[in-house]
């Protein structure tokens, strides 16, 4: 997603969550939800809301909303709101679970931060509240515990998007050469503290100016972009470069390997003087990283390896485009194939289809695969219900070229009982791969417990695959549980579980992702050719 579009989409998700809390008109209210859906799957920045002419459901009144959002004022509206509601409460918001009406009711019985909402639960004195329970309590603190670990973290997909746009605006600057994004974000990390930028001085840069040109103030005695992200430039000379790199990429246990960097124009050339072989910034975390400085690097998948997509959605469930749209732009990335995979029916909330409706996808996908160039299976992403069934019956799964089955609800369940029912659901014959196993939401969501040895045997036993979901907020198989994927022999799928085109562009976060975990390309199935990976599918399940 790109910066801008990031900004304008969050402002009318957080208006729609205010009107939804003071319970106005349900309409707006979803008006302003699906405009944020837009523009969050928007195939290029948004600059202008002439770009929004002609788009089913945003008019006059969410384009003026917008416009001020592009021309840097807060709506009228949202600001009416934010003063009615306090802004405490959207930050109790951020917890999972808690929706607009619960918002309501801790809203009109004063509970409005997070201090007093866990003195409340402490206390026992959220059981009585509509819509709360014992439970509610147990749940509220833990979800604290979890929120306050990861407060002053951004994901790093959505970090990545602001930290280009910041590139693109330095290197508009005459007195800016070089700009490369360091740091964290440089190493793929799923979750970073900060944005960091490495930008090359030339003579007669003004670094104040130039910082507040581009809106970043100090708080605190940190720096911080008006979008709420906290960001630091490291301003270098042009000789100097390549060795700050290094520096500023970090961790700091790799770079203190190096008993002395030399002063460099490029980083390559630092690894050069210090006779070390060059490692690929997002290894640099690995317990290994200091091996492969004189070591030989495994072939690791690269994003080039990628064939195909086997986990995206349509507009038939909670997808934003046709599944001609999704196909034509996994076609212009190069893919030869992809798999159409919208929920199944008890996902009410992402519009689940029915085994009818599944059939009539099916004749849609077998139509457009006479007309276009690039290959589309027909699949679903079956929900896992809490017993380890599956939300089809066998009869529909068995008509379906690819099934990718996934958890979407009942997460607190103990740990053998949720390894069961994962084990149910990879030992189902027609069940190819198991969509993002931890079920978790980084910086939101804590990931469900199960026993990964026992996932790992049965998923090899039986020649099921493990999905790395590549949406930034989730990138799970978590890459460090991919060692023991690998020694077990389980094969692996990279896939973005995109719901617009622009999110088929979060594949680089996958395949950072198996990077990270050490990952080789043959132990991946989407690296396999079309004519590959239609003889695989033609093997059954042990």
């Amino acid at each position: 997603m790109f910066a801008r579009n990031l900004q304008i989409a969050n402002e009318l998700e957080q208006l729609a969550l205010l009107l939804e809390i003071d319970e106005a008109n349900v309409f707006k209210i979803r008006a302003y939800k699906e405009a944020s859906r837009v523009i969050r799957s928007f195939e290029s920045p948004l600059s202008s809301i002439v770009q929004l002419d002609g788009i089913k459901g945003i008019g006059p009144g969410i384009k003026g909303v917008v416009d001020s959002i592009i021309k840097g004022e807060e709506p009228e509206e949202l600001k009416k709101m934010r003063k009615k509601i306090p802004p405490s409460l959207l930050e109790i918001a951020r917890l999972p679970g808690i929706g607009p009406k619960s918002l309501k009711t801790l809203w009109q019985n004063d509970i409005l931060d997070l201090e007093t909402l866990e003195r409340k639960a402490k206390e026992h004195q959220l059981r009585d509240l509509p819509g709360f329970g014992a439970k509610s309590e147990f749940k509220i603190l833990s979800d604290l515990e979890l929120y306050r670990g990861h407060k002053d973290l951004y994901v790093g997909g959505e970090a990545l998007e602001v930290a280009l746009a910041l590139k693109e605006k330095l290197l508009e600057f005459n007195e800016v050469g070089r700009v490369e994004i360091t740091g964290e974000l440089r190493r793929y990390e799923p979750l970073v503290s900060q944005i960091e930028l490495l930008v090359e001085k030339k003579p007669g840069l003004n670094e104040k100016l130039l910082l507040e040109s581009l809106g970043i103030i100090e708080k605190d005695g940190k720096m911080y972009l008006i979008a709420g992200y906290r960001v630091q430039l490291h301003f270098v000379a042009p000789e100097n470069f390549g060795s700050e790199l290094l520096k500023t990429t970090g961790p700091g246990e790799f770079v203190g390997h190096f008993r002395e960097v030399s002063s460099e124009d490029e980083e390559e050339k630092v690894f050069i003087s210090a006779n070390y072989n060059f490692v690929p910034a997002e290894l640099r975390h690995a317990k290994k990283a200091l091996n492969f400085l004189s070591e030989e690097l495994p072939q690791l998948v690269e994003l080039a390896d990628i064939k195909g997509d086997l986990h995206m959605h349509s507009r038939y469930s909670d997808g934003a485009v046709t599944i001609n749209e999704m196909a034509s732009s996994a076609k212009s990335l190069g893919y030869q194939y992809i798999a159409i995979c919208d929920h199944s029916r008890s996902l009410t909330i992402a519009r689940g289809l029915t085994p009818e409706r599944l059939a009539e996808q099916g004749r849609e996908i077998e139509k457009l695969n006479e007309e276009l160039e690039i290959k589309i299976f027909k699949g679903t992403e079956v929900d896992i219900l809490k017993d380890g069934s599956l939300d089809f019956p066998e009869e529909t799964l068995a008509k379906l070229d690819w099934v990718i089955a996934s958890i979407h609800s009942n997460f607190k369940m103990a740990k053998s009982e949720m390894t069961q029912r994962l084990i149910k659901a990879i030992e189902n014959p027609y069940v190819r791969a198991i969509g993002h196993i931890s079920g978790r939401l980084l910086a939101k969501r804590s990931g469900y417990e199960f026993l990964w040895d026992e996932i790992l045997k049965a998923c090899k036993d039986t020649g099921t695959v493990l999905e790395i979901n590549a949406t930034p907020d989730r990138l799970d198989v978590p890459w460090e549980m991919l060692e023991a994927c690998l020694e077990s022999g389980v094969k692996i799928v990279i896939n973005t579980d995109a719901h617009s085109p622009q999110g088929l562009r979060n594949m680089i976060w996958g395949v950072m992702t198996a990077r990270r975990g050490l990952v080789p390309k043959e132990q991946i199935i989407n690296t396999y050719s079309l004519e590959e990976f239609t003889e695989w599918l033609k093997h059954k399940k042990a």
